[in-house]
């Protein structure tokens, strides 16, 4: 959720990313409504606060997208559209490289699909940037 974010604030405004802090993400959904689009991301088990996000969105008539492991996991029964994806590993934790692939490919399709003004938004996003001296420049560092 935070990689999404992060890269979609690159050429669009609009993203919000709900916080993990005890019910602020309370307040971040008060205003959702028919015209917002929530990108909801739950794995077995399934966080409680998620869930309740999503059954909120949709009693708010928000469109919903959910990223999960199993279609009939309480967000996929939910959604308009429902990604998923497999967490299975031989380790004891979840993988979560497939969800990210998949976050990787919807900002690649916005990207391709915002055409000339997105990528404008990218450069103006990377000469910000750049005027913060945000990355590692070698050239610079021995200046």
């Amino acid at each position: 959720a935070y990689v999404f974010n992060y890269v979609f604030q690159l050429f669009r405004p609009n993203s919000i990313l709900l916080p993990s802090a005890v019910y602020s993400f309370v307040d971040e959904l008060r205003r959702i409504g028919p015209n917002d689009l929530l990108i909801a991301m739950s794995i077995s088990p399934y966080t409680r606060d998620v869930v309740r996000a999503v059954r909120y969105a949709r009693a708010n008539n928000a469109r919903i997208v959910a990223i999960t492991d199993d279609r009939l996991s309480p967000i996929a029964r939910e959604a308009d559209i429902t990604l998923q994806t497999t967490t299975s590993t031989p380790s004891f934790f979840h993988s979560i490289i497939s969800m990210i692939a998949i976050v990787q490919a919807l900002l690649a399709l916005l990207v391709a699909r915002g055409g000339k003004k997105t990528l404008k938004a990218i450069e103006q996003s990377e000469m910000q940037l750049d005027w913060f001296g945000a990355y590692w420049n070698e050239k610079q560092e021995k200046s």
